[in-house]
């Protein structure tokens, strides 16, 4: 049997078991795909911290309020950009592999003109259980190396005192929405945590180490100095200093940005004005 008919199998069978569950999530109104990762995770239970979930639909932003439509939306886009030769070497990628992956894009890219609405779930579980495996990835980029074997007998030698490089300024540039940051438009400053927030939210973000680059972008941007307003998605230009941003510096992903944010350490907020027009981003990581 190939491979192809062997993982044909396993998300068969996950579609049926997924389908023969008393809490069908394939028939959920909103955020279908969302509460299919927290099943296959198995963390679709109530009381459930939904972690792992959380750990992959953030990255991805995913929503758990989202409509299948907007779900089939984001399957498709993260589909065309990991298994296009623009994100991928594909002479390095297996044969059984990138077919696979064409048959996965086609059947999505046909799901609207399907007229099974089964056959449409059953792509969006095989979208899925190809996401699950985000998380595994995310827990390896955090994984901490190894104890090298056991300790030497040897006598122990004169150390060597720790050589502190110095901390290198960044500024951190975000596009978000105005309703996440309304209780910011008086604060000098925000915590990590809630910067973090605020990355997850980012539609478009950029960091780099020097100011004049910062200011000669500032200056091309459609910004205004009208009240931000509340419960709005109007665009918002954020920008937060970081004391030491040589681990973010020139980052194309988001994880990256996040997994170098302290949640306890302050931040300090450097411009916060809204943006008539999107005009002026060439230079920033569009999500």
């Amino acid at each position: 049997m190939s491979n192809n008919k062997k993982l044909g199998m396993i998300y068969e069978q996950v579609y049926q078991k997924l389908k023969a569950r008393s809490n069908n999530v394939l028939t959920l109104e909103r955020g279908r795909l969302y509460g299919i990762i927290s099943e296959i995770l198995g963390e679709s239970n109530f009381e459930s911290r939904k972690e792992r979930t959380k750990a992959i639909c953030n990255e991805l932003n995913i929503n758990s309020n989202s409509f299948l439509n907007d779900d089939f939306q984001i399957v498709e886009q993260l589909l065309s950009e990991v298994f296009t030769e623009r994100q991928v070497s594909f002479k390095i990628v297996p044969r059984s592999v990138k077919n696979f992956a064409s048959q996965v894009i086609v059947g999505f890219n046909n799901h609207v003109s399907s007229n099974s609405e089964e056959d449409s779930m059953k792509w969006l579980v095989v979208a899925a259980c190809m996401l699950v495996g985000v998380y595994a990835c995310l827990q390896y980029l955090t994984q901490k190396k190894p104890e090298q074997g056991r300790r030497s007998s040897a006598p122990p030698q004169p150390s060597t005192p720790e050589v502190k490089t110095p901390p290198i300024p960044a500024e951190l540039c975000l596009v978000v929405p105005a309703s996440e940051v309304s209780d910011l438009i008086h604060s000098p400053d925000l915590k990590g945590d809630r910067l973090k927030e605020l990355v997850n939210s980012a539609s478009y973000f950029l960091c780099s180490s020097s100011k004049e680059k910062i200011e000669n972008i500032e200056k091309n941007l459609d910004s205004t100095n009208e009240i931000i307003p509340v419960d709005s998605l109007k665009d918002v230009y954020i920008r937060i200093s970081i004391e030491d941003g040589r681990e973010m510096i020139d980052k194309t992903i988001r994880y990256e940005i996040k997994t170098n944010l302290k949640d306890s350490q302050t931040y300090q907020i450097k411009k916060l004005n809204c943006l008539r027009t999107l005009s002026g981003l060439e230079s920033f990581i569009r999500i």
